[in-house]
């Protein structure tokens, strides 16, 4: 009996073995850009509006996106989109969760809702992103509702209360308000600067 044991160990052993090539294969093969922020910064907005690609949670409730969510951009699954639940969620689970996609990125666009400005804990989670050394664009989603003429101080204030670089921001309104804006801002801007970055 001993040896039977032996021999079917051995085969499960190999098809682990099989199993992890082939899935770090797959991972070689594909580019994951996760979208992170804080909760109702307006992560699902930014993907329906730069990939068209509808997550169904689109909700002015924050913390309405409780579990990763991934969708491939194209036919052969190359470029996948993270969905990440927004950081500091109340609820351990939710942020923890979200924190578990940093592992999983190539590639990071962080979220800031301008409507609320930057918080110490932004810049924590920003920091942890950047820390993974890793592309990161943060967009400043929501302008529309920043009074045209307060903008780019805004702007300005918010990137250094950040540590960002202008040249990896982005102003975005990617759901805005229809009496502000007819049309999605940034959305061209930020679809140049992933394409750059592939």
């Amino acid at each position: 009996m001993a040896p039977e044991h032996t021999d079917i160990e051995t085969q499960v052993m190999a098809r682990w073995e099989v199993a992890a090539e082939e899935v770090h294969e797959a991972l070689e093969k594909t580019l994951a850009v996760a979208f992170l922020g804080s909760a109702s910064a307006g992560k699902d907005s930014a993907i329906r509006a730069l990939f068209g690609i509808d997550f169904g949670q689109i909700d002015p409730i924050p913390g309405s996106t409780e579990h990763i969510r991934v969708a491939p951009v194209d036919a052969e699954q190359r470029v996948l989109v993270i969905n990440a639940p927004g950081f500091g969620d109340v609820r351990d689970v939710v942020d923890r969760e979200a924190r578990e996609a940093l592992e999983q990125l190539d590639l990071a666009v962080y979220i800031l809702n301008c409507d609320g400005g930057a918080s110490i804990d932004e810049r924590r989670d920003l920091d942890a992103i950047r820390a993974l050394g890793r592309p990161t664009l943060v967009c400043l989603n929501k302008i529309d509702l920043i009074r045209p003429r307060e903008q780019e101080e805004f702007v300005a204030t918010t990137l250094a209360q950040l540590a960002v670089d202008p040249a990896d921001a982005l102003v975005c309104a990617f759901d805005p308000l229809p009496a502000l804006a007819e049309e999605p801002i940034g959305v061209n801007a930020t679809i140049a600067w992933i394409h750059r970055k592939l």
